[in-house]
This record gives C-alpha cells, structure tokens and sequence, in this order.
C-alpha cells in the first residue's frame, strides 16, 4: 500500500511540478509581448497619407492617432465628432506628408545599407526627405524605399518622387504604392535611385561594386525564378522579358495545337463530367498596364488563329462601381483608355467572350491608379514697392502647371497665417501659360500693409475639360496643392 501511495504522490508532484512551469511559461510569454510592443502613441496631421492593411489608401481629412496594440498591429484612430474612426494598418506604418520634411516609418523594420550592413529600427523611425537613398524590408516580400528621385530603370512605367513601398506576391510580381500611384505591375521592374538599383522580383540590392541579396534579411517566400542568369551592368535586363516569354510560349503552343485539337474532338462529348477539356488554340495575356495622368495604357497579346473570340475587352470600374468596356482589336497589341479622372482608383478586369456564350472570362485583374497631376507654386521674390510715403508688398509666384494635364480654369489664392483668412484671389485659365506651361504671377498687398508671419499661396477651384467633346468644361479637381512661406 506505502510503494502505491509513494508512486501516486510522485506521479502527483511531477504534474505540479508541469503546471508550475508551464505557467511560469505562458505568464512570461505574455509580459515579453506586452513589454516588446509599442506604448507609445504618436500624432498623425490632417492631409497626411497612408495604406490600411489591405493595402487600401487612406488620407486624412483631420487629425488622428496611431497606436500599436497588443496584437502587434498599428491602428489609426480618427476622431470624428464623439464617435472615432478606425483603421488597421498592419504591423508596420508608414506615413507621408507633403507638408512635412520627414517621412515617418512606424514598427519593426531592417534598414539594408550599400554596403549590406542591416541594422533593426523600431517604433517610430524618421526618415528625412533630403537624406538620399534608402531601402528598409519590412517584412516577408515588403520594402520601403526612399530618395528624392525614384524610377524605374528600364522603361517609364514608374517615375514617382520622396518614398515607394514595394510589396511582393509569391511569384515576384510587385504592387508599387505612396501618395502618386498605387497599382499591380506584370512583368519584372528594377527600380533606380541615386545610389543604387533594386532589383525587386528577385529581391537583389545592385551597387556599383556589390550585389546583395535581400532574402538573407528575415528569409523569403518569393518563388520568382529568372528566365535566365544573365546580366548586363549588374542588373536584370526586364525590358524584353514579356516578350520573349511570349515567344516562347507562341512556338510552344503551336507545337501543341495539333494534338491538343485531337484532345479535344475526344472530349467534348464529356464537358459536362468530371473530365476536363483542354484547350490551348486560344489565350490573351496582358502584358502591361502603365497609368498615365487621365488615361492608361495596355499592352496585350491576342492568339487567336481560328477566330474563336467574340470580344476581347478591358473593363475599367471605378470608386462609384461605375463600369467603362474597352473593346479591343484582336490583331493589335496596345490600347489606350483615355478620359479618366486624375488621382483616381479603378478596378482593371482583361478578358473575353466566346463566340454564342455571353459570359464574360477574365483572365487578368489588378488595381491601378491615375496619376496625380503634377502641379506646384514657387516664390519668385518678394519686393517692397514705395508710393509717395506709403508702401506695398509684391509677391512674386510661379504656377508649374502639367503638361499632361491642362486645366481650365482656377485661382491662386493668398491667405495669411491659415486658410480661413483669405486675403486676395487671382482668376486664371489655360490660355495664360506659356510655352513651358507656366504662368508668371504677382500679389500687390494693400498700402500700409505688414506680410504675416506665416504667408500660403494655394491652387484653387481648378476646373478641366473631360475630352474634347466637353464645351463647359466645368468638372472640379482638388490637387491640394500650396506653398508656405514666412517672412522674418
């Protein structure tokens, strides 16, 4: 009786003895995680931009907050009357200001140097935007990059300024996002800044003396494989990569028809079973779809040899889920769907119907954006002009207007210290630029007249014309743009 006593008591003991431990463990899992995540909370001005965890653009119309909760994830609070507006960002944020000299990245990132040295920032890092090339991964197959200038090396498809984040799928293809663009790339982009290239689908950071592969830092789940492993001036050539790709797979097809044709007459008569019915005489491919300022272009492939497509289209969907159809001609590989409104998100389905069947196949899907039209003020000078014994101000300005975007009609308006002290307003239209579409301005201040501490020039109630069929050309786009000055 006394050994089976002895047995259970040990047997007893050792269970405490687990579910002591095990506490212990799950009580200090628990304050690792509450002291290793962010208790700050930081400030977020109005008309600052961001991305919501589904990549989804935000910009704020007030002030708001960011804070990091026990789950690891940022989320963005916006006070809206008693009641507060919420986002949830994502483990990281990073947050743009066109007003601000600093670009805030929120989280845990590693920073990659030209020189392959990485380094871990965390909480809130302050990245100014005169500071030159930067490159941070964020996490799995997600980059930060930074710089005055930002392009892409080898054709024209992104030419954007100040930051980039740059987010990989599975198969190395990017979504490319900041406060201009926001859309899906096809085919491979290799990405150039001051002080070196970005190799993105096969996550490669190309220096003039170094290649560095990025997937060391933190590990990777891109399955990208290049199509060959040649290189020219330390970078992947991907100006020609869709179309000898689709070269390829052209002489391949053509090899197949014959017997895929024999396929298919035997299985037609079993569509309706578990069988599937192989069909390679016919596809389509999207190739590239670069947004322009009011219009997009698309690249495409149609192989089509029996005639089988009934249409072979673009749909466009926009914010209001407005649907636009862009048919498109079968024998030719471009198009351009033009009279869009700048800035703006549209859904992007590539597809096609078959001849008797009135449903329409997609293909091919992605988000894209408009282009902002790139619009700016400048201070020329400002002079003191003296009549008799009283004296004026005159501000000299510069409108730098697009030349992809031509408005209408609008006004530079002059405020002092804020925006709701309006002090004079100048009526202009398209017919006052010049040859390099700028228009050449001056502010006259009142006699006696002191200049604000805080002075704002501001693009106003600019109106454009839709397409060339549009007489009253009174549709309204807010470019939100102004320039702050102070007088000492």
């Amino acid at each position: 009786m006394n050994k089976v006593l002895k047995i259970k008591n040990k047997r007893t003991f050792f269970i405490l003895v687990f579910v002591i431990i095990l506490t212990i463990c799950i009580f200090g899992f628990f304050i690792h995680k509450y002291n290793s995540y962010d208790k700050n909370v930081y400030n977020v001005t109005k008309n600052s931009i961001l991305f919501g965890k589904d990549n989804n653009y935000i910009k704020l119309d007030k002030d708001g907050v960011l804070k990091q909760k026990i789950d690891g994830n940022y989320y963005l609070y916006i006070n809206n009357d008693s009641d507060a507006t919420k986002y949830e960002i994502g483990r990281n944020a990073v947050i743009y200001n066109s007003d601000d000299s600093y670009i805030y990245l929120y989280g845990k990132a590693y920073e990659i140097n030209s020189s392959g040295e990485v380094s871990l920032v965390s909480k809130e890092t302050k990245i100014a935007k005169n500071q030159g090339s930067k490159l941070y991964k964020l996490e799995d197959r997600k980059y930060l990059i930074t710089d005055k200038k930002i392009k892409s090396a080898n054709d024209t498809l992104i030419n954007t300024s100040d930051y980039l984040i740059v987010e990989l799928d599975t198969q190395g293809k990017a979504n490319f996002a900041n406060n201009e663009i926001n859309f899906k790339a096809i085919k491979p982009i290799v990405l150039e800044v001051s002080s070196f290239k970005f190799d993105i689908a096969n996550e490669k950071l190309v220096t003039s003396s170094d290649v560095i592969d990025l997937k060391n830092v933190i590990g990777s789940t891109n399955k990208y494989i290049k199509e060959t492993d040649k290189k020219e001036d330390d970078t992947v050539d991907s100006s020609n990569y869709y179309d000898e790709y689709l070269d390829n797979v052209i002489k391949g097809v053509n090899n197949l028809t014959k017997s895929a044709r024999a396929m298919n007459e035997n299985s037609k008569t079993k569509i309706n079973t578990t069988n599937v019915y192989y069909d390679f005489d016919k596809w389509i491919a999207l190739k590239k779809a670069t947004p322009l300022v009011s219009s997009i272009n698309i690249d495409y492939v149609v192989f089509d040899p029996n005639n089988q497509y009934e249409e072979v289209a673009i749909k466009l969907i926009d914010n209001s889920g407005k649907v636009i159809n862009n048919s498109l001609n079968k024998s030719s590989t471009s198009f351009n769907i033009s009279n869009l409104k700048p800035d703006s998100d549209y859904q992007l389905l590539f597809g096609y119907k078959l001849k008797n069947i009135d449903e329409f196949i997609v293909v091919d899907e992605l988000k894209i954006k408009t282009l902002r039209p790139n619009y700016s003020i400048t201070i020329d000078k400002i002079a003191e002009k003296k009549v008799n014994n009283n004296y004026k101000y005159m501000v000299y300005y510069t409108l730098n207007a697009d030349e992809n975007f031509i408005f209408n009609s609008a006004k530079i308006s002059y405020y002092m210290n804020n925006l709701d002290n309006l002090v004079q307003e100048n009526n202009i239209d398209s017919s006052m630029l010049d040859s390099e579409y700028k228009y050449h301005g001056v502010f006259e201040i009142a006699d006696n007249t002191n200049l604000a501490s805080l002075n704002i020039l501001k693009i106003n109630n600019m109106t454009y014309c839709i397409d060339s069929n549009d007489n009253k050309c009174n549709s309204v786009i807010d470019l939100n743009v102004e320039n702050t000055f102070s007088i000492e």
